[in-house]
């Protein structure tokens, strides 16, 4: 399935698209067993507390059926269209959430490597119970640079998932000249009230959007399950391959405070050495490079 004309056009310009109703639920019911199952093993069988976000990493790589979603039409059409015939793997990540996500870009570089993040939720999600919310054209300056200081709170989220540091909240403030306080509302409002597009969805439905877009979430309710699988266009430069090896850092924080069992591997081997043509072209370029 590919876009449509407009809908290449609205993502170009806005950041993202939204595609309803992409999988039957048929396949969502098999897509949830298989999510349950990796999350499950990643706990040992122990139940999920509900008192920090669990994460695990390289995540549809670890099922043949989750792995099948990186080369079905429905989603290598789309992302070929967006990101170019040559577009690369990034990684892919399933997640129980706890609490609301704090207002963040997953690319904030001069890197200028177009990425695209693809999410499932296999829970409904709407403006108030924990669906992606985006600012619309986010993803290009000046908008995306004037946004930087609601960074701010997603880093000190980082910080209490003990993912990051006391030193990495103060370096952010002294770049940015930025003086806050725990209570003080960046922009004059609270961040849930910060103009932005709720973008609803069902079991089936696929968001897609512009890593360097802005988004969040708020009120969802505890467990909430989703899932992620993210694209780049074609490395070109010595700083484009430069971002895939630094990729690996910060993958191991994730695994090392939000996983439960790290594995310390970064890809899972039957999708490393897979057979399939379409999964070997994303992986292609960066072997070359030594970089998987």
């Amino acid at each position: 399935m590919e876009l449509t004309s407009q809908q290449v056009a609205f993502f170009q310009t806005f950041g993202y698209v939204v595609l309803p109703r992409l999988f039957t639920q048929f396949e969502v019911s098999d897509i949830t067993a298989d999510f349950e199952k990796v999350l499950d093993d990643d706990r040992k069988g122990a139940k999920f507390k509900g008192d920090k976000r669990q994460a695990v990493m390289a995540f549809v790589e670890k099922t043949e059926t989750l792995r099948s979603l990186v080369s079905d039409d429905r989603i290598f059409l789309p992302i070929s269209q967006l990101l170019g015939e040559e577009f690369v793997w990034v990684g892919s990540d399933g997640n129980l959430y706890v609490g609301d996500t704090a207002w963040h870009p997953d690319a904030d570089d001069d890197v200028a490597l177009k990425r695209i993040k693809v999410a499932m939720y296999l829970d409904p999600v709407t403006e108030n119970s924990g669906c992606l919310r985006v600012i619309p054209g986010s993803h290009e300056n000046p908008l995306h640079n004037r946004l930087r200081p609601l960074r701010y709170w997603r880093i000190k989220q980082a910080v209490s998932e003990g993912r990051g540091s006391i030193e990495d909240e103060k370096k952010f403030l002294d770049d940015l000249g930025l003086d806050l306080d725990d209570e003080e509302a960046i922009f004059g409002v609270n961040p849930e009230d910060l103009p932005s597009a709720p973008l609803e969805s069902k079991p089936g439905d696929v968001v897609m959007f512009n890593q360097y877009c802005f988004h969040s979430a708020f009120g969802g309710k505890t467990g909430r399950r989703m899932f992620t699988m993210n694209f780049a266009e074609a490395p070109k430069t010595e700083s484009h391959f430069d971002y895939f090896r630094n990729l690996y850092e910060g993958r191991a924080q994730v695994r090392k405070a939000l996983q439960y069992t790290d594995d310390e591997k970064d890809h899972v081997d039957e999708f490393l050495y897979s057979e399939n043509p379409r999964v070997q072209g994303m992986l292609k370029k960066l072997k070359e490079r030594n970089l998987t």
